[in-house]
């Protein structure tokens, strides 16, 4: 069986399952997050840069000193506090910044992790 064939038999059903599949099937970081990717995340409805935040934060792709010191747009990829700035070491482990809920208490969007992401200093 050729690429082609497999790839058509492993994705053989609805748009929706196909999505499914997919996902189950990706390498995506904080993956276990999203339960099911064909329905809305928490926090769908938030103001755009508090959702464009929440899903920095989700995919670890937030513009954090980690990774502006790899794209070359910060001289060092530290944190105030002095560890790896990434946006897991924000949310998670920086003594300056943490969040008590973590990562799972920032996707879920509640009313603490709106308070938090409003008043973090650092724009993700």
């Amino acid at each position: 069986m050729n690429m082609q064939t497999r790839q058509s038999a492993a994705y053989q059903g609805t748009t929706e399952d196909k999505w499914k599949s997919r996902w189950k099937d990706a390498e995506v970081k904080n993956a276990e997050l999203v339960v099911d990717p064909t329905q809305k995340l928490p926090g769908f409805d938030f103001p755009r840069a508090l959702w464009t935040a929440t899903n920095r934060i989700r995919t670890a792709n937030g513009r954090c000193n980690h990774l502006l010191h790899k794209w070359g747009m910060s001289e060092s990829p530290l944190c105030g506090c002095g560890d790896i700035q990434t946006t897991r070491h924000i949310v998670e482990t920086c003594p300056l910044t943490k969040f008590d809920g973590g990562l799972r208490g920032i996707h879920e969007g509640g009313e603490n992790a709106i308070e938090w992401l409003e008043n973090l200093d650092i724009r993700l």
